[in-house]
């Protein structure tokens, strides 16, 4: 069982009230079977869950990295360091009011959506295990075409989690689904001086059906991704990148929501 490193500043004791846990940051690795054609193909990346006062974000680590060295980069070098991910979208949960907002970057466009949160029918069972130090309680639930388990701490009475999930009477330390294709475990937790911080004023909204024709605009049309990037590419060149682009979406065709 991989270590889990609990972060808590100023010496602050483990056992807490749960409004000493307004604001958290979590790290979950995500390992999960991108292909459906080539089932021993399995990825790993980090993210990130940001909760503050009953509003969470979530995002792949990698983008926040990637989109940071877009934004404040003047070399054109340095787009060779930005890291690798599939992940390009942020999500906001607020509990406060139940609604969702959905981030999504494709190319150097940036839309949004808002939506009501997810209704997640847990069924608690009566069954623990330890990951790390802390005693886990287990709860199963169905989303967007898949069956997971979840294992979530009590000690963190925090009721948030990766993705889109939430609403146990802990925070989840780990979920998966019994397909084991898609796998979140938690890897630290800390209580920030200073939290994440999200810039979503760059972020165009749109309404929920006009975002998802977006979305296929640019699946159908992958020459758009350049439209405004300093790379200026030849007739040829754009072929051969919308062949390798239509591979490759081809060959990742294992998402975590199998229905909308």
């Amino acid at each position: 069982m991989k270590k889990i490193f609990i972060t808590m500043l100023f010496g602050i004791n483990l056992i807490y009230a749960q409004n000493n846990f307004q604001k958290i940051e979590v790290i979950y690795e995500l390992n999960y079977k991108i292909s459906k054609q080539d089932t021993t193909d399995i990825r790993t990346e980090d993210f990130l869950l940001s909760v503050s006062n009953g509003i969470s974000f979530f995002s792949s680590i990698n983008f926040n990295i990637g989109d940071s060295i877009t934004k404040n980069s003047k070399n054109l070098a340095d787009i060779y360091k930005i890291p690798k991910t599939k992940f390009t979208n942020i999500i906001e949960k607020n509990s406060n009011i139940s609604l969702m907002t959905y981030y999504q970057k494709v190319g150097t466009d940036k839309f949004k959506y808002i939506d009501s949160l997810p209704i997640l029918k847990w069924k608690l069972i009566n069954d623990e295990k330890k990951i790390g130090d802390y005693i886990c309680k287990k709860a199963t639930v169905s989303f967007a075409g898949r069956n997971y388990v979840a294992w979530y701490s009590l000690n963190f009475p925090v009721f948030e989690g990766p993705f889109k999930f939430y609403g146990l009477p802990g925070l989840i330390f780990q979920i998966y689904d019994t397909s084991n294709e898609y796998n979140f475990i938690l890897k630290t937790i800390k209580t920030p001086i200073n939290p994440h911080l999200f810039d979503n004023k760059s972020y165009k909204e749109l309404t929920k059906e006009d975002f998802f024709q977006w979305v296929n605009r640019y699946k159908n049309n992958p020459e758009l991704l350049l439209k405004n990037s300093p790379i200026q590419l030849s007739d040829e060149d754009m072929k051969r990148v919308k062949i390798k682009y239509l591979e490759k979406t081809s060959y990742e065709n294992n998402p975590i929501e199998l229905i909308d």
